[in-house]
């Protein structure tokens, strides 16, 4: 009789029998008191907050998710897994293994512990919560009042290359909500383009800043600005260089084919065309071999090769493989065949995670050639 009054029947996963649902607050079921204490507070928040969805992801392979909750907060849809040593039995690791369908959505996971039987002891406090969702654009605006003041000074104090790759993951259409701006001034993306071309090494992406400027001129002369004050002549080089690409995108105008823009545009997208040309003999090569492709990364890695599918929507599969000399190998494959805006979340992901220290180079790489791809100016490719 409950179940025909609708009683007892919930959306919210019950899959685990392990591991089941059976606290209630609200008539919404919880696993432990934790989550039920993060509840009240996200309420509190007045943040719109899921407990216990489930989602079902169908094509290829068919997943089953189930985080312990989902937080809409101005555009952004945040994950957060709550976990405790008598309640929650699976570890960070095995978590976001299994969110991975869902992070390469684009979804922002953020591991928050809940102390037990302690309201008041949330290591994220309500406003502590409201921050980390909105802290891009506080930082934004720091970095470029900081940046700007110092270079008024004569000194060069620009954004942390972290921030930078985190403005980068969200990409333009996505930075237009957070930051609550349609477009940027020059003041505002010289200090990231800057940071972007002061690293050592490839320089990181910056393109996806400069698409959304709206007076490519002031970014230039912001830019010789900058030259005129730092000491470091790789950065002055870089700098004038990207300056030239600026004037090119700024006239409309193909860039010249002796640029180290173009050079390294031309290369790097040939190197990828080949990756994805090699795949069914590198899948053949290794079969037997500690680096063979999993039953799971076959098909999507066929798929990149046929054309089906990006880089980064076949890395899920190769990223769930259990041996890691297979992963590894694959996703070396995928980052050298990455030429789509949508691959970003995994060459930021090979970045982060130390896992895949080895890559960090192949992943700059392939970052700087789809942000040139993508926002660049034009180069002929040939």
């Amino acid at each position: 009789m409950r179940y025909v009054k609708g009683e007892g029947v919930t959306n919210q996963g019950r899959v685990r029998s392990d591991n089941i649902a059976s606290r209630e607050h609200q008539g919404l079921l919880f696993r432990s008191k934790a989550e039920v204490t993060l509840f009240i507070a996200l309420t509190r928040a007045q943040l719109p907050v899921a407990p216990l969805p489930v989602f079902v992801r169908i094509g290829k392979f068919y997943n089953r998710l189930e985080p312990d909750f989902v937080v809409i907060y101005k555009g952004l849809t945040f994950i957060i897994e709550v976990d405790g040593d008598t309640y929650h039995r699976e570890s960070p690791a095995e978590a976001d293994k299994r969110l991975v369908p869902l992070t390469w959505e684009g979804v922002e996971v953020r591991r928050i512990v809940v102390r037990p039987n302690d309201p008041n002891a949330l290591p994220i406090a309500l406003q502590d919560m409201r921050q980390a969702f909105g802290h891009a654009r506080e930082q934004f605006g720091a970095d470029v009042g900081n940046a700007n003041g110092r270079l008024d000074q004569g000194n060069l104090d620009l954004p942390p290359e972290s921030f930078l790759l985190d403005l980068c993951l969200q990409g333009p259409e996505q930075l237009r909500e957070t930051l609550q701006r349609q477009t940027l001034t020059g003041q505002e993306v010289w200090p990231f383009v800057a940071t972007a071309l002061s690293q050592q090494g490839t320089e990181r992406p910056y393109w996806f800043l400069v698409s959304m400027v709206d007076d490519i001129g002031q970014l230039i002369g912001q830019l010789r600005r900058a030259v005129a004050v730092s000491r470091q002549d790789q950065f002055k080089e870089r700098c004038n260089a990207a300056i030239r690409a600026l004037e090119a995108k700024r006239q409309e105008r193909t860039l010249a084919p002796a640029t180290e823009i173009a050079t390294f545009t031309v290369a790097q997208t040939a190197a990828a065309e080949a990756a994805r040309e090699n795949i069914p003999d590198s899948m053949d090569r290794n079969e037997g071999t500690i680096r063979e492709a999993s039953l799971e990364a076959a098909p999507p890695l066929a798929a990149v090769y046929a054309g089906e599918f990006t880089a980064g929507q076949a890395f899920p599969a190769v990223y769930a493989s259990d041996n890691p000399d297979s992963k590894k190998y694959w996703t070396r494959q995928l980052l050298i065949a990455a030429t789509d805006a949508g691959d970003r979340s995994m060459l930021i992901t090979v970045l982060r995670e130390p896992q895949f220290v080895n890559l960090k180079t192949d992943a700059r790489k392939a970052l700087r050639l789809v942000d040139i791809l993508t926002y660049g100016p034009n180069i002929e490719l040939g």
